[in-house]
């Protein structure tokens, strides 16, 4: 009888243990800033799901999280995806380090479409996500840069395979070009595994 007491004691404070040190593993990664926010339906439910980035500014190299909300039928939100790759690190050398020019922007959606948009020193880059097949694909990805010669671009429609490259120059004794090619990938790449610019066409 004494056992069981006890047992039911315990078990009574395990859900308030799982909230401390779940509390205590919140409070060590500081992703406490919000930096940008999205509403929209992604899951074709007809309910407004929510995309958040936040930041840990503690951190030396400030990274970034984005968390995908599913809203519920019956109120209120569940988590489908948190990752800290998808968007870089504000720092990758360090507060006190080299400065790439990488800068997050903002996310929003369209049309149920996750839209991470990134401003460069001398431009900018997106990637596209759909909810679709389970999970979150990247359907698009597509840049900007410009140079003292002029301005390259690239669009990537990942889910057709059509990939354009284009070169505008100031000077006119240089030519104009625009290239079109197709590039199929198969499986699509997940968010919650992506990692922008892990290889040299996304």
């Amino acid at each position: 009888m004494k056992r069981s007491v006890k047992l039911i004691k315990i078990l009574s404070l395990l859900p308030l243990c799982f909230v401390i040190f779940s509390a205590s593993l919140r409070a060590q990664e500081n992703f406490n800033v919000i930096v940008s926010m999205a509403k929209g339906d992604l899951n074709k439910d007809l309910l407004a799901d929510s995309v958040v980035v936040t930041q840990d500014t503690t951190a030396d190299t400030s990274p970034y999280r984005l968390e995908i909300y599913f809203a519920k039928k019956g109120g209120g939100f569940q988590r489908n995806i948190q990752t800290d790759k998808a968007i870089n690190e504000q720092f990758p050398n360090g507060k006190d380090g080299y400065r790439d020019g990488y800068g997050f922007s903002k996310v929003t959606i369209k049309a149920g479409v996750i839209d991470v948009f990134c401003q460069l020193l001398r431009g900018h880059f997106r990637h596209k996500f759909r909810y679709q097949n389970g999970n979150f694909e990247l359907i698009g990805y597509s840049s900007r840069t410009s140079n003292p010669l002029g301005m390259s671009a690239v669009d990537f429609n990942l889910s057709t395979g059509v990939y354009l490259q284009a070169e505008e120059y100031d000077d006119s004794d240089k030519k104009n070009s625009k290239r079109s090619k197709i590039i199929k990938i198969s499986p699509l790449p997940k968010l919650k595994d992506f990692v922008p610019y892990s290889n040299d066409l996304y």
